[in-house]
């Protein structure tokens, strides 16, 4: 606000005139050997920073557009203005015949797509805020009319049906020959006389008692 601050503008915008931001806050260095003790006449830069306020609003001819925080981003919590603005409003309010605060002072969405943004006379007089048409087609599909979505799983998954072999029939000749085979495999793989099926164990010659030429 330095610069060309006394020189008359039809329009004057001020941007993050926000509460712990503007004045700036004075930081004392640690070498100045003046700002350890102040007197009264020395350099102070939060009475600046309200002295070039002042200085700009009295530059704006036509229109005057401060903007400030006035909510927090994420818990929507109110944040009041810089004390210098406050006093500001306090005074517009004291020098008018009724109070224009709630006039003067627009409170803006916090998103871009909100129906307010492009209604005219909402935001501001006769107008809509915005004329983008992105914004209106994004605040168009926010307020439109919204089908019911199908659900993911609407009934409970069919069972599977479970896949069963059918069980093989044995017969009890089939089980005995098949527990004949194995004992006689047994034994062959251990080196043992062996018994033939066919003949009696009396009239049966046993073989030697070395290990048999099989192929265990």
């Amino acid at each position: 606000m330095v610069p060309m601050r006394s020189v008359p503008h039809r329009v004057v915008c001020l941007v993050g005139l926000d509460d712990g931001v503007f004045p700036r806050q004075g930081v004392t260095d640690g070498d100045d050997v003046l700002a350890r003790d102040p007197v009264t006449g020395e350099r102070d830069s939060r009475s600046e920073d309200r002295q070039l306020l002042l200085d700009a609003v009295g530059a704006a001819t036509e229109k005057l557009v401060i903007t400030y925080t006035g909510a927090n981003a994420h818990t929507g919590q109110t944040r009041p203005p810089a004390v210098p603005l406050a006093e500001l409003l306090d005074a517009v309010d004291a020098t008018t015949p009724e109070i224009v605060r709630a006039r003067v002072v627009v409170h803006h969405p916090l998103q871009p797509f909100d129906i307010r943004n492009v209604m005219r006379g909402e935001l501001v007089p006769d107008e809509p805020f915005t004329f983008d048409t992105t914004v209106l087609k994004a605040a168009q599909t926010s307020t439109g009319q919204r089908r019911e979505q199908p659900k993911f799983v609407s009934a409970p998954c069919p069972r599977s049906p479970t896949a069963t072999s059918p069980s093989p029939t044995w017969s009890r000749s089939s089980r005995i020959r098949s527990r004949a085979s194995s004992a006689r495999w047994s034994t062959r793989c251990r080196g043992t006389s062996t018994v033939s099926p066919t003949r009696s164990p009396s009239t049966s010659t046993p073989s030697s008692s070395g290990p048999l030429a099989t192929g265990c």
